[in-house]
């Protein structure tokens, strides 16, 4: 698979038939996969039938190499995540994407709305923004704890709307 493609209608969904959460970041690489495998794992421990996949603004393979940042493949071994899809290299999103889930998680606004604006405006209300910023600013362990809180409250919220 190209590092460009998106999940259009035509395409399958890269992790479970019953996706309703996509996670967004700038390459697909590193928060966002990072979200997508820790989610899927949270939701199928609570025995939940949501599944998340994930995907890029602007994936860069020649900045990003690999499929899968080595910080959350040990973010997630850290956790004992078995990653389901860390063979999938980054895919980016496309307009039709946003209309697939039920829920759209974007990690960092302050990257990811002006993105989220230039490129996708007509979607731009189905967003959920998060404050988690790229590698540059702090360490893995601290943006990778702060996905697993708000990972963790999501998977809350669902199983909370099973309930009702």
């Amino acid at each position: 698979m190209a590092a460009t493609q998106s999940l259009a209608p035509q395409q399958p969904l890269v992790t479970h038939p019953s996706c309703t959460v996509l996670f967004l970041c700038t390459g697909n690489y590193y928060r966002s996969r990072f979200a997508e495998e820790l989610f899927n794992h949270l939701a199928a421990e609570r025995g939940l039938s949501q599944r998340a996949t994930s995907l890029g603004f602007t994936p860069h393979p020649e900045i990003n190499p690999g499929s899968m940042s080595k910080f959350a493949l040990v973010g997630l071994e850290k956790r004992k995540v078995q990653p389901l899809a860390a063979s999938r290299m980054p895919l980016a999103v496309a307009a039709a994407d946003f209309e697939r889930f039920a829920c759209c998680i974007a990690l960092c606004e302050r990257e990811h709305r002006p993105m989220m604006e230039r490129k996708f405006p007509a979607h731009l209300s189905k967003i959920r923004f998060w404050n988690i910023e790229d590698l540059a600013f702090p360490p893995p362990e601290h943006a990778l704890a702060a996905i697993h809180n708000r990972g963790q409250a999501l998977v809350e919220e669902f199983a909370a709307q099973r309930a009702d």
